[in-house]
């Protein structure tokens, strides 16, 4: 268990003393929390070269949840081998190709559209939730695409990422409308907590001024019938968040 000290004594650190605590960390189960924790921290860092070459490294570690933090360490890190790793692990575990997939949306790789459209009918939830999302950033009229799986899945999330991608080419209020609409009927319906929370992230990125009224509506319809406390609180953070990016 990382205590408190620990948290803010690595939060204080700066690229070279990050590096040399990752060093001496043993890689076993119980300094995963402590690997994560510097991995994270040097994001701050990631287009550095010794700190891209660490966390190159471990993109290539054996355990899948050090690859997929070092993958969102390199986010904004759009150097050719950080592409090219990226690319090389879309045929990795689901956390790491999530991670994966976000990258390579961030940095606007076309190339990866066909891999994307592929991955609509991947088994795992996740891989298809986030193909959805980043083909409504890389795919012009991604909606002939996504429509069409719109009508073959199930899965409320994935659902969600289908309409998130539609809605972030569209350019009619009315429809865009709708589209939250469609969002905020499928979180009224969810019972899985993971999802709620997803979606009401989903709702908060959609929530533009002009349609931040639209959303607050479905927020407070979701509160009056969730029973989950921690779940509620998350909907004062994501209204208290919209308001402060829209004001």
């Amino acid at each position: 268990m990382i205590t408190n000290e620990k948290i803010l004594q690595i939060d204080s650190m700066d690229a070279k003393q990050l590096l040399k605590e990752l060093k001496k960390t043993p890689i076993n189960n119980e300094y995963f929390g402590v690997h994560i924790l510097l991995l994270n921290e040097l994001s701050k860092f990631s287009k550095g070269k010794t700190v891209e070459k660490t966390l190159l490294e471990f993109t290539e570690s054996e355990y899948p949840v050090l690859r997929a933090t070092a993958f969102d360490a390199l986010l904004k890190n759009g150097h050719k081998q950080v592409i090219h790793a990226a690319i090389k692990h879309l045929e990795d575990e689901q956390k790491v190709v999530i991670r994966c997939i976000e990258l390579l949306g961030y940095h606007n790789k076309k190339q990866i559209v066909p891999r994307l459209i592929g991955f609509l009918k991947d088994e795992r939830e996740w891989v298809r939730f986030y193909s959805a999302i980043n083909l409504g950033v890389l795919l012009e009229n991604s909606n002939k695409v996504l429509n069409v799986y719109i009508h073959q899945e199930n899965n409320p999330v994935v659902l969600v990422g289908l309409y998130y991608g539609i809605a972030y080419q569209v350019t009619e209020d009315q429809e865009y409308i709708r589209l939250i609409d469609q969002i905020g009927q499928i979180l009224l319906e969810t019972e899985k907590g993971e999802y709620k929370m997803t979606i009401i992230d989903i709702l908060a990125d959609l929530a533009y001024p002009e349609y931040q009224n639209n959303v607050f509506t479905i927020y407070n319809e979701f509160t009056k019938k969730e029973t989950d406390e921690k779940t509620k609180n998350y909907i004062t953070g994501a209204i208290q968040l919209i308001k402060n990016r829209n004001s």
